[in-house]
Formats: structure tokens, sequence, C-alpha cells
């Protein structure tokens, strides 16, 4: 059965929908927590290198706040914004508590990812959303998730990959 996510607000303002975006084969949905969130930034900068695969991205975050955001950390993805999270909710990601956000095992990947040159920022949405991805195929049929269970459990660029179909560089 289709997943059933009704019309989907681009950061241009326009709508698309997920039959619109599966068009071109199997398609990654990235969930992301917020745009200042460090391991969603990294997460971008790695998906980027993969610009022909068929992603989106969605944020917690208004049409203006994702352009300002992306103006100046480009992406070639279309950017899916739902700042009253109801496509978070709908595909079951969670809101964590504070362990989920705070824990040493966060703090401790945060400063890697701060090393590694991802950067924090000004926190848009709900700092306790946590993300996830979904890879619906050409049917638009769920054939892959992943629900993170805190705020540094972002799924690897080689899984959305494999789920995709596709070769990742090296790996």
């Amino acid at each position: 059965m289709p997943v059933a996510l009704g019309s989907l607000k681009l950061m241009d303002g326009s709508l698309t929908t997920t039959a619109e975006l599966t068009s071109r084969g199997s398609l990654a949905l990235v969930f992301l927590r917020h745009l200042g969130c460090v391991f969603c930034r990294r997460l971008i900068a790695q998906l980027n290198r993969y610009s022909d695969w068929n992603v989106a991205l969605v944020v917690l975050a208004v049409p203006e706040d994702a352009r300002a955001y992306f103006a100046t950390h480009p992406t070639s993805f279309p950017v899916v914004c739902d700042p009253e999270a109801r496509l978070y909710s709908t595909l079951g990601l969670r809101r964590g508590g504070m362990s989920a956000v705070a824990s040493p095992r966060v703090f401790g990947r945060a400063i890697a990812a701060l090393a590694g040159g991802a950067g924090m920022g000004r926190v848009t949405g709900d700092p306790m959303q946590l993300g996830g991805a979904f890879v619906l195929d050409a049917g638009q049929e769920l054939v892959w998730h992943y629900r993170s269970v805190d705020a540094a459990d972002n799924p690897s660029v080689e899984e959305i990959g494999r789920a995709l179909g596709q070769v990742v560089a090296g790996g």
C-alpha cells in the first residue's frame, strides 16, 4: 500500500507529492532534527556528494527559514518544509527526552562532528524532535526505514544508498 503523505510544501513555497518525487524512481525522505543540528548538517554534507540520488530533505522549518539556511549551505535536493511536524508524526518519528539530546554519548559525538568540520547553528523548530529516513519505491511503497533513537543517531549514507539501490563511492 503506498505511503500517503498528502501535499508537501517545498522551501520555494510550491507544493509537490510523493508521487511526483518518486517519478524518478526510489526516493529517500531524510528527516532532519533542526537546521542548527550538527549531526544533521554533517549528514546533509555527506549526502550532497551524491547529488544524482533521488533524495528529499524534510525540515522542521517554515520556507523562509529553510531558504535562508540553504542559501548559505546549498543542496541540490528538494527541501520539504514541515514546521508542524505532521510528516514526522505520520511516519512515527518521536520526540526525545533529555537523555536523547543531552547524554554523554550525544555530547561525545557532537564534539567529533564539530572537530570534523560540521558546524552548529540556530535551532529552527523543535530541538527534541528526532530524525530518521525512509525509502519509498517508485510505487510509493515503504521499502526501508530508519528511526533515530537520539540526536546523534542518523542513518549512514551507505545505508541510505543501499536502500536506494545506489553504489556509494569508497563503500
